[in-house]
């Protein structure tokens, strides 16, 4: 039940723990004079996740409706059929919006998705306006996730270089 970026976490500490607490990545210098390849040491304790300031996760559909939002867990996103065989960013998207929906509060209920028929919850998503799903896109383009500024000066020509890594897999590369 733990999110994605709790188990990203969780991943990147039993490895320090297990293998080393530093990592050895290879950075491409930016300068296009020299595209020297750059070893860089990463004190993986200096990884933290990066967790967005305004969590908006309560959306206004209407004034008697407040859609409420929840990262997805890991499972949902291992377990999910249509997510393990996405093809496109778009596919991955709709699919993310899915599994971020938690309830939707009116005047007189509170709707849990988890309990709706998947059905029902495609067909609620699609009467959304475009401005109503793209608050939901935001939500999801912004869930936390490991994260790493790395600013490095290239062996060969001494420019000064930044690069950003995020995800699991770029700290296990």
């Amino acid at each position: 039940e733990l999110t994605t970026f709790d188990i990203q976490y969780l991943f990147l500490q039993l490895r320090s723990k297990s293998v080393g607490e530093t990592s050895d990545l290879i950075f491409t210098c930016q300068n296009e004079d020299c595209s020297h390849q750059n070893e860089v040491k990463l004190k993986l304790s200096d990884v933290k996740v990066d967790i967005p300031k305004d969590k908006n996760d309560k959306i206004e559909l209407s004034e008697d409706m407040i859609l409420e939002l929840k990262y997805p867990t890991y499972e949902n996103m291992i377990n999910d059929k249509i997510m393990r065989y996405a093809e496109t960013g778009s596919e991955i998207m709709y699919q993310t919006a899915l599994l971020s929906l938690d309830a939707l509060q009116t005047n007189d209920e509170r709707m849990i998705f988890a309990e709706e028929p998947i059905e029902d919850i495609i067909e609620f998503i699609g009467n959304l306006s475009t401005a109503q799903f793209n608050k939901i896109t935001d939500f999801t383009n912004n869930i936390p996730v490991l994260k790493k500024e790395i600013e490095y000066t290239c062996e060969k020509c001494n420019h000064k270089n930044k690069s950003v890594i995020a995800g699991i897999a770029d700290f296990f590369l």
